[in-house]
């Protein structure tokens, strides 16, 4: 409801500026503020939800083990390159081991999780978790890509100051922003997995 009082309360502005205030200006305005208040609304929602301690964490670290991972192997073994117009840093190869790395990371953690609380869990149930972090790692890279889209469409080279050289504060946030509302879409799968298992 937030969300459309503030494109009503925009398009009105918009209507009445008699061309000061661009309609491109006006999505461009709404867009930002739905991605990024819907973002942080789905980990609010994530902390409250079924196993929400370890998926909050879950949307959390596998954006960065994706990055690292995708840097690294970049890094080593990076030889074509992405989209260079978007990103000219990174590379296929990167994207790859990003994608890959922090599925494998994923299932050592279940793994480590469930041993240490005497569970168990079958081999498909695994290979499930390992696809969840390959999903949530994709995406996240996604996030990433869609950020440096933007920066380029406005000719911004950082999103702020805070973080020197590290492009700003949503520089450092966009895998996250983007993956959390598919975190969230796990938790209401393992949510009715659990309520029909009873």
């Amino acid at each position: 409801w937030c969300c459309i009082l503030l494109f009503v309360v925009l398009s009105i502005f918009s209507i009445f500026s008699k061309g000061k205030i661009p309609v491109d200006s006006l999505f461009s305005s709404f867009g930002g503020v739905f991605y990024v208040s819907s973002a942080f609304a789905a980990l609010i929602l994530l902390r409250e939800s079924h196993l929400g301690q370890y998926l909050y964490l879950f949307a959390l670290i596998i954006p960065m083990v994706s990055d690292t991972f995708a840097y690294f192997t970049g890094v080593f073994f990076g030889k074509h390159k992405l989209i260079p117009d978007v990103s000219p840093k990174k590379t296929i190869e990167g994207c790859i081991g990003g994608i890959v790395f922090s599925g494998i990371a994923c299932v050592i953690s279940v793994l480590i999780m469930l041993n240490m609380n005497g569970y168990g869990a079958t081999i498909v149930q695994y290979i499930a978790v390992f696809f969840a972090g390959a999903a949530v790692a994709f995406l996240s890279q996604i996030g990433d890509l869609l950020a440096s889209l933007i920066k380029r469409r406005y000719n911004v080279k950082d999103y702020g100051v805070i973080f020197p050289g590290h492009g700003g504060v949503l520089d450092r946030l966009d895998s996250i922003l983007i993956t959390s509302p598919l975190v969230l879409l796990f938790s209401f799968i393992l949510q009715y997995i659990h309520v029909h298992q009873l």
